[in-house]
């Protein structure tokens, strides 16, 4: 358990020290992930159940992107009941249609100890940002399970 302890202190810091040197105002939740809300949307939040398109970014914490939705396509979910990174899912319940927000994650809201399988590796925590779709907006009409890999 200590050495857990560790590495979510270690990771902390590293969220921390990334978060200070772009001078944002964000937020920790209890889980640890930190939300910047750019824009707040309109609407209702996202609540368990809910379908949720969102188009992103992925960034390492050094500033490389590694995927976005125009490459890797929209993520599409069910808040809570399908598979996606915990973070999102989390996310999303603190957004509305139309929000836009940059999310700094901990591996373990994320890709875990093993990773992603492709760029992410284990334990690591990395950047997002994201701008939730309105429903009026071009959806895709099928949830497609997204791979970790995107």
């Amino acid at each position: 358990m200590e050495g857990n302890r560790n590495i979510m202190r270690r990771e902390n810091e590293e969220m921390q020290m990334f978060i200070k040197r772009y001078g944002w105002q964000m937020q920790r939740t209890p889980t640890g992930l930190y939300v910047e809300v750019l824009d707040p949307g309109s609407g209702e939040l996202f609540v368990e159940g809910d379908r949720v398109a969102m188009r992103y970014s992925t960034f390492l914490l050094s500033g490389e992107q590694i995927y976005n939705s125009d490459s890797n396509g929209v993520k599409v979910f069910v808040v809570n009941r399908s598979e996606e990174i915990d973070a999102l899912h989390e996310a999303a319940q603190l957004l509305r249609p139309g929000a836009k927000a940059r999310l700094v994650i901990p591996s373990h809201l994320g890709y875990g100890v093993a990773g992603d399988g492709d760029r992410i590796s284990g334990l690591q925590p990395f950047m997002m940002e994201v701008d939730v779709l309105k429903e009026d907006e071009q959806l895709p009409q099928t949830i497609i399970p997204q791979s970790y890999t995107n």
